[in-house]
């Protein structure tokens, strides 16, 4: 999405938009559902035990009644469903969730990116002042006007991929198309076009479209695509944990179709058969999980034990080197693999790693520097 937002400039007010959409949070996560009620066969035999304990006393007891049919177990309490994710197309590639309201609390956030929005948000003059112009015009603030960000790749593998964004948040109705187009008519010019009956934005090269759907706006790299967002979806997005900061979800097609080329992969014969990989961040902890569930507990097994054996090697390629000389991501590669638990459970093998706090740091640090750049 970055590519899209930014080609046109460092700070277009459609980027800037998209951008900054992505970037903030609000208040309070939504709280999760309450527990389930207790099965109706608890209560039965709760009565049942009473009425004995009284007939010990001598109370005259009533016939004893057949007993009721079992009632099904209660299931496990729903997890928050998520707005963003339900208006994502279906056959994601990669499908990832953004929940902001938690990005927004972690200290290095509100260190580095908050102190740089209020730098945008105070802007006189400039593309900055007129993004903010629009924001006020649609009802949004950059720091509390955004709850989660939904986020679709398809033809991962392809020059270009196709993406489908959805942001749910505080908006003005039906106001994000127009004031995007005024806003956009004397550099990047955008016009209204119709998609399944909704006003959108889009450029002269059609590359990207922009819509509102009450709470939502959606982006997406093609008009085809977007189409797709409007439609009633099959995909099942609950493997994506709603109360991580950040989640991926790839289907086992998907990373199959990934790595169909890659004639060394060590993972083969298990991702061949694997159903799903999940992967998280927690925003208190900052621990990465990796959740890869298998069709049966003895592949999950397998699986694991062919982790551990790269793990080791891994660790062991790496002694002797100065980790203060690595870059990139070789630069995370030796503390992650040593604070690395992987260990299977049931169908699924769980991968936890601590994520560097400098390397967070430092990301943030950079992405804040890049947003009070953009005010100026």
């Amino acid at each position: 999405m970055t590519n899209y937002a930014t080609k046109t400039g460092r700070f277009t007010l459609t980027g800037a938009l998209l951008v900054a959409l992505a970037a903030s949070g609000c208040g309070k996560a939504k709280e999760p559902a309450k527990p389930a009620a207790k099965p109706a066969a608890k209560a039965t035999a709760d009565k049942a035990a009473q009425a004995e304990k009284a007939s010990d006393k001598g109370a005259k007891a009533a016939p004893a009644k057949a007993a009721p049919a079992k009632a099904a177990p209660a299931k496990d309490t729903a997890a928050p469903t998520s707005t963003a994710l339900a208006a994502l197309p279906d056959g994601c590639q990669i499908a990832m969730r953004v929940d902001t309201a938690a990005l927004f609390a972690l200290p290095d956030v509100e260190k580095n990116i908050v102190p740089a929005l209020d730098k945008v948000k105070a802007a006189k003059d400039g593309e900055a002042a007129k993004f903010n112009k629009m924001a006020a015009a649609i009802g949004w603030d950059p720091k509390t006007g955004t709850r989660e960000v939904a986020v679709c790749i398809l033809n991962a593998k392809a020059k270009t991929p196709e993406v489908a964004v959805a942001i749910a948040g505080t908006f003005k109705k039906d106001t994000v198309v127009p004031e995007l187009i005024k806003a956009s008519a004397d550099k990047q010019p955008l016009s209204k076009a119709t998609i399944g009956g909704l006003a959108v934005a889009t450029p002269a090269d059609r590359s990207f479209y922009i819509g509102q759907r009450g709470e939502l706006v959606l982006f997406a790299t093609s008009e085809a695509l977007f189409g797709r967002m409007l439609k009633a979806h099959t995909t099942d997005f609950s493997a994506i944990p709603t109360d991580k900061v950040a989640a991926v979800l790839m289907p086992g097609h998907a990373v199959r179709d990934l790595l169909k080329d890659d004639a060394k992969n060590p993972f083969k014969a298990h991702t061949d058969v694997m159903k799903h990989a999940v992967v998280s961040l927690d925003a208190k902890t900052l621990n990465v999980q990796a959740r890869i569930e298998m069709p049966t507990a003895k592949q999950a097994t397998e699986l694991a034990g062919v982790a551990k054996m790269l793990r080791t090697q891994m660790l062991d390629d790496l002694k002797g080197q100065d980790p203060k000389g690595m870059r990139g991501p070789m630069a995370a590669a030796l503390p992650m693999g040593k604070s690395t638990k992987i260990d299977s459970s049931g169908t699924a093998v769980v991968v936890d790693a601590a994520l560097p706090a400098d390397l967070v740091q430092g990301a943030l640090k950079a992405a804040g520097a890049g947003l009070a750049a953009g005010s100026k």
